[in-house]
């Protein structure tokens, strides 16, 4: 995706205008550089309207869209009031595509402690049928690598046959994961709520992350 051209901006700032009293607001606070690019939009009402903002980079923004072009993503970091990188790697690598980041921190993601727990007995739970499983959590998306599951699952598959899958979560490759995994034991949640998410990773054996970038991946911690 490369950076919006200032018509879509216009017209993107014209539609939120209709939603929202844009008079009422004392600051934005952009999620990412993606397909929807809050902070282009932000920087983009900061100079039409004044109205300040900050972005929190999460990672496929700044590892994979800024570089087109790098300059014009760059000039909507170093104007925003603070920039929060998920990690260290990330900030680092902005810096490396022409943001100055004298705005910069780094807040890294976090998780529920109390909900997201391992089994109580590890090897109780590695005599269940249920450990058996093995799952993937994320949006059903390229850049998390969700394309690359049946490749993966049936690479599993064939080394242990039989082995049951769970995929929590949802996107626009669904259909065409589910047509590449016929014949697997695959049990497709669609997108859970949050604690449903925990019992589902207590419930398997193991865990893939085969994202093509990742900030700070939440799926892992």
């Amino acid at each position: 995706a490369r950076f919006p051209s200032t018509t879509l901006l216009e017209r993107t700032a014209g539609k939120l205008r209709h939603l929202v009293d844009l008079s009422s607001i004392d600051v934005i606070h952009a999620h990412g550089m993606y397909l929807v690019p809050a902070g282009a939009l932000a920087h983009h009402l900061f100079v039409t309207c004044g109205i300040p903002y900050a972005i929190t980079a999460h990672g496929g923004d700044i590892n994979g869209a800024m570089g087109y072009p790098p300059e014009r993503h760059a000039e909507v970091l170093d104007g925003a009031g603070a920039v929060a990188y998920v990690s260290n790697a990330l900030r680092e690598r902005a810096h490396e595509l022409g943001a100055k980041g004298n705005n910069a921190t780094v807040i890294p993601n976090g998780v529920d402690c109390e909900l997201f727990t391992p089994p109580e007995s590890i090897s109780v739970a590695a005599s269940t049928h249920l450990d058996s499983r093995v799952a993937f959590v994320g949006n059903l998306v390229p850049v998390k690598g969700a394309d690359r599951l049946p490749y993966t699952f049936r690479g599993i598959a064939i080394r242990r046959p039989n082995t049951p899958f769970v995929i929590a979560g949802d996107g626009p490759l669904r259909s065409e994961i589910e047509y590449a995994m016929e014949g697997l034991r695959v049990e497709f949640l669609g997108r859970v709520p949050q604690a449903q998410v925990a019992q589902v990773l207590r419930g398997v054996a193991r865990a893939v992350l085969p994202s093509r970038t990742a900030g700070w991946p939440r799926a892992v911690l």
